[in-house]
């Protein structure tokens, strides 16, 4: 039984969920989601994943090898529940006037979701909710962190507190979505952004290690990002921020990630890895670990299950099973 148990499919459920943009606000937007959980888990502690700017959920659960490339699969056979979900504004959540989607505004989305989880409005009341972040998704989670002190862990990948020289080509590849043909016709203002066709490769990769379906897809499902949140990127992401944050942290990126490590490739001594611990507090027990052969986007290199091993391993150390 014992064995049949460990290869039962965890149970995954969507539906969409009513938010608020702020406190006080009426929740008249929904944000969709999937809810994994294993089946006869020991442990009791559900990630909430968030992606980056001009994505969606399809980050975290990639639809191509998702046996490589779906970090939802790999968290969830090792036994941790995830709530997978697309930011407010991308993906198949509600998209409100693009200048009131700010990083401010997710932060307080995202806290609404980790406070029902911790309820058991969703279903189960799990004692642990840690946030996995990517990029964008990175600097709201720990925005989320250091202002609600709501989540018992966050993992940050693909943000470091230094910029390199693939900020501002990104910024130069970023347009309206209403002019690009991914999104003719639907109706967005102006202030949503999205990148411009046939730019994710060069941008978020580290293209010696990446497989060109992947690149191809990834152009395929991008997102969206908006003005709102550009506007609040040079704010939130500073360690005003980031020292207010009193629960675990790890931070996982990639060596060649142009976009965060500086001038020089990430765990080298003159690169962001070198400054980043003096971005925390001595609460946030910072752990910092640079997967070789990677760019931004972790989760879709050759190797993604080096960065998944590394966020497992951290994971089972700091939240064992209740009880151990």
């Amino acid at each position: 039984m014992a064995h049949l148990a460990s290869v039962l499919l965890p149970v995954c459920t969507t539906f969409r969920y009513a938010i608020a943009l702020a406190p006080g606000a009426p929740a008249d937007y929904e944000v969709a989601a999937e809810l994994c959980v294993p089946q006869d888990s020991p442990r009791d502690t559900v990630l909430l994943t968030v992606h980056g700017t001009t994505y969606s959920s399809v980050y975290w659960d990639f639809p191509y090898q998702p046996e490589r490339y779906s970090f939802v699969r790999y968290a969830n056979a090792a036994g941790y529940a995830t709530l997978n979900f697309d930011r407010i504004g991308t993906g198949d959540s509600d998209r409100p006037p693009s200048l009131q989607v700010t990083a401010t505004a997710q932060a307080y989305v995202h806290h609404q979701l980790a406070e029902a989880l911790r309820s058991g409005e969703l279903g189960h009341a799990w004692s642990r909710v840690v946030l996995v972040g990517h990029s964008l998704g990175s600097i709201i989670s720990v925005q989320q962190a250091a202002t609600y002190h709501d989540v018992d862990g966050v993992v940050v990948t693909g943000f470091l507190h230094t910029y390199g020289p693939g900020l501002p080509q990104l910024l130069l590849n970023a347009h309206p979505a209403a002019l690009d043909p991914s999104f003719a016709g639907s109706g967005l203002d102006l202030g949503y952004l999205t990148t411009r066709p046939g730019t994710r490769g060069s941008t978020f990769y580290y293209l010696p290690n990446a497989d060109p379906a992947v690149i191809a897809l990834d152009e395929a499902t991008k997102g969206l990002g908006t003005s709102g949140e550009l506007a609040e990127f040079a704010l939130v992401g500073t360690a005003l921020t980031s020292l207010q944050v009193d629960a675990p942290v790890l931070t996982v990126v990639g060596r060649h990630d142009t976009i965060f490590c500086g001038i020089a490739p990430c765990g080298t001594l003159f690169s962001g890895t070198t400054l980043e611990p003096a971005a925390y507090a001595p609460a946030a027990e910072l752990e910092i670990v640079v997967v070789p052969n990677a760019g931004h986007d972790l989760n879709l290199q050759i190797n993604a299950p080096t960065a998944y091993a590394a966020i497992r391993g951290w994971l089972d150390e700091r939240f064992p099973p209740l009880g151990n």
